[in-house]
């Protein structure tokens, strides 16, 4: 797979929109706890989520006519790839998480994975998209590894079918990032947000009509409605950002930057837990790395830039 790359590498948009996501991750795992305590079934709350996202993603394509038009002009090899991101990036993964949960007594093999997705990702687009790691982004990797790893009681991890399926889960998120990137070399982001979540928010729609779970849809109360629409609301924020890094930085460089989230997640519980009381003092040292692989990530992007400027001013 060789991206064609009409995407063009911005370092100043491209690590902005990455910064923004990281925020929004983070916000979202913070308001998340809150959710899945007023959600007894995570698989319809995930569902509803998604398709809220989803619904405010296809209308674009529905209202401006600049969209609409690119739709038409689509070929049928891109249809199919963008139905093959609905089905990998935007059902297949949260159908099998839903699966992993029901199966697994911790959620530590959630977290880690989750945590250390930015991992498989930079695997996959050095393989995939012939993606560059420097020796200073190694060891940019290194730190945020070891940051978002930092604290963890990695002595609770369960191994068993249910880890299985949470591991299928991570390697098809981290794939969907790395496609998500090739594709944007001849789809528009607002068509590939639409892809996937609009018609990846239908397939979880029909599993949960399949798995015989749908009913419980009838039965939300209010503050339920309430917390699907404001988390599916941050969700398309979370998808948006997420696009538009990939639009102007490398694959792995774009989600290693949103694995920053546990340290804004951190800075959350602070502001409403107070600040000596969580998270534990413990885990600073972690969050000072993340940190630091941040700046490293940015600083190397930045140099990076100014080459490519320099050459660009040298040939003109």
């Amino acid at each position: 797979m060789q991206t064609m790359t009409k995407t063009q590498t911005n370092a100043v948009r491209g690590y902005s929109f990455a910064m923004i996501n990281a925020v929004i991750s983070g916000f979202a795992i913070f308001i998340n706890t809150y959710a899945v305590k007023i959600f007894a079934n995570t698989t319809v709350y995930t569902t509803l989520k998604n398709a809220v996202a989803g619904i405010i993603l296809a209308i674009p394509i529905l209202v401006i006519a600049k969209y609409r038009r690119e739709l038409k002009q689509l070929t049928r090899r891109q249809y199919a790839l963008l139905a093959l991101l609905a089905l990998i990036g935007g059902s297949a993964p949260y159908a099998l998480t839903f699966r992993g949960y029901q199966l697994l007594s911790s959620a530590m093999m959630n977290t880690i994975l989750s945590r250390t997705q930015f991992i498989f990702v930079a695997f996959f687009a050095v393989f995939l998209l012939k993606e560059r790691i420097t020796p200073i982004l190694s060891f940019a990797f290194l730190l945020l590894l070891a940051g978002v790893l930092w604290g963890l009681n990695l002595d609770t991890l369960v191994w068993n079918q249910g880890a299985v399926y949470i591991i299928a889960a991570t390697v098809l998120f981290a794939l969907t990032s790395v496609f998500m990137k090739y594709l944007l070399s001849s789809v528009s982001p607002v068509a590939l947000m639409a892809a996937k979540m609009t018609f990846g928010s239908v397939f979880l729609v029909v599993y949960i009509f399949i798995s015989g779970q749908a009913a419980i849809i009838t039965k939300l109360t209010a503050a339920q409605w309430e917390i699907t629409a404001v988390t599916g609301v941050i969700l398309m924020f979370f998808t948006l950002t997420s696009v538009y890094a990939l639009q102007y930085l490398p694959a792995a460089e774009a989600t290693a930057i949103s694995a920053a989230s546990p340290l804004v997640t951190a800075l959350l519980v602070m502001g409403t837990s107070g600040l000596f009381t969580a998270p534990a003092w413990r885990l600073w040292p972690g969050y000072a790395l993340i940190a630091a692989a941040v700046t490293l990530f940015i600083w190397s992007g930045f140099h990076r830039q100014n080459i490519q400027n320099q050459k660009a001013a040298t040939v003109s």
